[in-house]
C-alpha cells in the first residue's frame, strides 16, 4: 500500500474494461497538474461522507441526468450515489456501581 501525502483524489479511472476502476487522478492543490497512477488489484475509495460521493460523481459514477447536466460522462448509472444520507446516531451509556455481581 502506498500512501500519498498532501494530495487530493480528482477521480477514479476504469482501466480496461469500463467496470475495472484502477486508476486513480489525484494533484497536489487545484492549481496544479493531475497525475494518474494505476494499482495492481484495487483502488479503495474512503473520502468520508461527503469526499467519497463527490468523487465517484466526478469520475463518472451516479446518476445520468445529473452527470449529463454536468456534462460528465456516465460510466456507471447509479441514481443512488449521493443520496440517503443519513445520520449516524450513537449513544453512549456508562453506569457506575459498587455491586460486585452485576448479573
Amino acid at each position: 500500500m502506498h500512501v500519498l501525502l498532501n494530495t487530493q483524489v480528482t477521480r477514479v479511472l476504469p482501466v480496461g474494461s469500463e467496470s475495472h476502476f484502477r486508476g486513480v487522478e489525484f494533484a497536489v492543490d487545484v492549481n496544479s497538474p493531475r497525475k494518474h497512477i494505476v494499482a495492481r488489484k484495487e483502488v479503495i475509495v474512503a473520502g468520508g461522507i461527503f469526499g467519497t460521493p463527490q468523487i465517484l460523481l466526478n469520475s463518472g459514477i451516479g446518476d445520468h441526468n445529473e452527470l449529463q447536466a454536468l456534462k460528465i460522462k456516465t460510466i456507471v448509472n447509479n441514481p443512488s450515489v449521493g443520496k440517503n444520507l443519513t445520520d449516524q446516531v450513537a449513544s453512549l451509556v456508562m453506569f457506575n456501581t459498587t455491586l460486585q455481581d452485576t448479573e
